[in-house]
């Protein structure tokens, strides 16, 4: 879900943005012996679930941030200059987006990552939800 809004009042402009997700659902994999893949077969059902290292989880953790936007314009010989910040994740919210859910790495070998949160299923690197962050900014039209 995507929400946003914004209020002009003389020159002023103030905005508000919410951005929501469910999370995705967990699987846990295994390798295919057949092809020597990792993450082909489901050991349980879609959403069954997988122990991470923040518990027993079927779902990654819901996505929430809510960001806020304002500008000021000013009028001057037919230009505008418009100075404008931004501030996103106004609540410094940090979930990891996605945990490893492959049981196997290769077939009949353990992943010692498994339940860890990474970036997408047979990547190494944590992916967790961006931290507050805060842009300013100045545009000129004429």
């Amino acid at each position: 879900v995507k929400i946003y809004g914004n209020y002009l009042w003389n020159n002023v402009n103030l905005g508000l943005g919410l951005n929501a997700g469910s999370g995705k659902p967990l699987t846990s994999l295994a390798g295919n012996a057949l092809y020597g893949n990792a993450g082909e077969i489901p050991l349980t059902i879609r959403g069954g679930g997988i122990e991470t290292i923040d518990g027993f989880r079927e779902r990654t953790p819901a996505e929430f941030t809510v960001d806020l936007h304002a500008d000021y314009g000013f009028d001057f010989g037919g230009r505008r200059l418009l100075l404008l910040g931004d501030v996103f994740n106004l609540f410094n919210r940090s979930v990891a987006l996605d945990y490893d859910n492959y049981y196997e790495r290769t077939p009949g070998t353990l992943n010692p990552n498994f339940g860890q949160p990474v970036n997408g299923g047979n990547a190494s690197t944590a992916s967790f939800q961006a931290p507050l962050s805060v842009r300013f900014g100045a545009r000129f039209d004429w």
